[in-house]
């Protein structure tokens, strides 16, 4: 049934990678999944590095940052520190990486919801979405 190489490709970070060994043998063995959507597995992978990097850099430096400037006269004397603070762009990161993959993991059964929808599909006999119009019609 399924298409795609067991083995990660070799660009990938090492959290990509172990992402790929764990999802590529339940897409093979469960889903229709081709080789043509090996593609589409390695945006799932790297956008779940990314999200892990993200996270990593969260933790260590929290959500909001703490930016500190220097005040200096024109002839170069500093007057005094201005604090203003801001969101980490991490946590941007975070939210983009996790909404590309929740769209990812739908479409290949990832996630409960999409498993359920799946085996519906698969016990009332529709195959895709030309066969579901006839069925509900």
């Amino acid at each position: 049934m399924g298409q795609l190489p067991e083995t990660a490709p070799k660009y990938f970070g090492a959290t990509a990678r172990a992402t790929w060994k764990k999802i590529v043998p339940f897409l093979n063995e469960n889903s229709d999944v081709l080789e043509v959507d090996s593609n589409v597995v390695e945006l799932f992978c790297t956008q779940y590095e990314n999200f892990r990097n993200a996270y990593a850099n969260v933790k260590k430096n929290g959500t909001i940052l703490e930016l500190k400037s220097i005040k200096q006269s024109s002839k170069g004397d500093q007057l005094g520190t201005e604090v203003s603070y801001k969101r980490n762009p991490a946590t941007q990161i975070m939210n983009d990486a996790s909404s590309q993959m929740l769209k990812i993991a739908g479409s290949f059964g990832l996630t409960p919801k999409a498993r359920k929808e799946m085996l519906l599909n698969i016990d009332s006999g529709v195959e895709d979405e030309a066969d579901l119009s006839a069925f509900m019609s």
